[in-house]
């Protein structure tokens, strides 16, 4: 449990502080981007639906110098109807734990024998679903001489009245149109003539006894309890429908639902998120009266030199990105740079040169950013040149201007040399060998050297020094010691092998 708490506390630490960064540039001005994502939930009431604020920063340069940042705030909006549909379909437990309160209000709750987890409660009563049905019983008459006739609802009541009509005078053609609400509480109920034209109506009026299927509980008529009806399968968009009923008319409670969402949920829901043009918090304007500073020396009419000290001062003005590339990029950018020269013999000399990045981010159809070259950011057109298709010619290689091949003398020599060497190599693996085969081609003798030494003698012998050699005894003794240490291993395998089969 405690693994499993940290895993998640770990994810969300890492979902919260995720950032996006970018940048781009229009001459010496540069700007790098940085932005918080998901930091911020809140609700929106028209339209309905949430936006996610992430706060950011813009840092502004001016050939490789920073000259200072100005703060943001980003908005993606997301509407409801995204949200419903991925609530509709959601097994998240969480998610469901809101739902079932959210949709009671609406008369839905879990259950088993349905798709989409949701069902409402079956109806007790017909006309349940009629408009106006409040279980009370519902009647009304034509003039002319027909019957009273009821109904459970003031449209079935009307449809009663319709068919009485029809009955008394023995004629057909005649059909209910649909009731309308009158102020006293009744309903008017139409009747349509075979010339689709209505005539003449009647008035629907409620009757105090409860219909079948309800009881009188509280001054009115509410289900029976003792009713037992089986609930009815609610489909997954009747359920984001009724979800969004109430969620359009509490929004308060979306940031709720979004907290709750895994992150897989938040990304269907975000899929068709609508970037909000950015927000500029504080200052929208950074400035450096002495970005770039430099020297030189030029030479005065008379022939003497003096020092001469340029001076440039840059002014960026930052405002939100409207266009379609907001979402690559939140600010456009106007910059002023201000260059002043100043020598001892010509005095001073100031220099304005003002551009603009337009939209900046990527462009329609994936092209490098704009503003690249300042002056409304428009890139420079490249013209590429293709070959190897049907109306061009071949591909070729241009050679021209490549220096002929020259194999240096000295790795020459050293290649001829190794060159011969593997020859020799090569001529004696191909030597014949004798066809004869022997014990000695198995079992080598101990190998070793072998070599005479001097032994000195004392002076009163008369001779300085003796040599003594021992080198045939040696060769014996080692081929007889190869010999017994053959036969001794042999004698260990056997039996070893022996003991093996013995099980010993």
């Amino acid at each position: 449990m405690l693994l499993a708490l940290a895993v998640f506390l770990c994810g969300w630490s890492l979902s919260s502080s995720a950032t996006v960064t970018g940048g781009g540039r229009m001459g010496a001005i540069s700007w790098d981007y940085e932005r918080m994502m998901n930091q911020t939930i809140r609700a929106l009431n028209s339209p309905a639906g949430i936006a996610m604020d992430a706060n950011g920063v813009v840092r502004i340069g001016y050939a490789g110098k920073r000259i200072g940042q100005i703060a943001m705030t980003e908005t993606a909006a997301i509407g409801l109807g995204d949200i419903a549909a991925v609530a509709a379909r959601s097994v998240n437990p969480a998610m469901i734990a809101l739902m079932v309160g959210t949709l009671a209000v609406e008369g839905l709750q879990r259950c088993m024998q349905s798709q989409s987890g949701w069902c409402k409660p079956g109806q007790v009563n017909k006309s349940q679903g009629d408009a106006g049905f409040n279980g009370q019983g519902w009647s009304g008459q034509l003039s002319g001489g027909p019957p009273r006739a009821t109904g459970d609802s003031p449209q079935s009541a009307c449809q009663a009245v319709v068919d009485a009509f029809s009955s008394y005078w023995k004629s057909t053609g005649f059909t209910a149109g649909a009731v309308t609400p009158r102020a006293d509480g009744s309903y008017y109920c139409p009747l349509v003539w075979p010339d689709g034209i209505s005539y003449s109506g009647a008035v629907i009026g409620s009757d105090a006894a409860c219909v079948s299927g309800y009881v009188q509980s509280g001054g009115k008529c509410v289900p029976d309890p003792s009713v037992k009806v089986d609930p009815v399968p609610v489909a997954y968009p009747d359920v984001a429908a009724a979800w969004n009923r109430q969620m359009a008319a509490n929004p308060m409670g979306l940031p709720d639902y979004w907290h709750a969402m895994t992150p897989d949920e938040q990304a269907q829901a975000s899929a068709n998120a609508q970037n909000q043009p950015a927000q500029i918090n504080g200052s929208d304007t950074v400035s450096d009266p002495a970005a770039k500073t430099s020297t030189d020396t030029q030479t005065k009419p008379d022939g003497t030199t003096e020092t001469c000290t340029t001076t440039t001062g840059v002014r960026v003005q930052a405002r939100p990105n409207t266009s379609a590339t907001a979402g690559d990029s939140p600010l456009n950018y106007q910059g002023t740079t201000t260059t002043t020269r100043s020598c001892p013999s010509t005095g001073t000399t100031t220099t304005t040169n003002g551009q603009d990045s337009g939209d900046t981010g990527r462009q329609t159809g994936g092209g490098p950013a704009s503003g690249v070259t300042g002056g409304g950011g428009t890139a420079p057109k490249v013209e590429l040149k293709t070959c190897g298709l049907a109306d061009t010619g071949p591909c070729k290689i241009d050679e021209s201007g490549t220096a002929s091949y020259a194999e240096p003398a000295v790795a020459k020599d050293k290649m001829d040399t190794a060159d011969t060497q593997l020859k020799s190599k090569l001529a004696d693996i191909g030597q014949t060998r004798p066809d004869q085969f022997g014990i000695g081609d198995v079992v080598k003798p101990l190998q070793g050297t072998c070599s005479s030494f001097s032994y000195a003698l004392p002076k009163a012998t008369g001779v300085d020094s003796m040599d003594i050699d021992i080198c045939p005894t040696i060769d014996a003794t080692r081929d007889v010691v190869s010999w017994v240490w053959l036969v001794v291993s042999a004698l260990v395998s056997i039996l070893l092998v022996r003991d093996a089969i013995n099980g010993a």
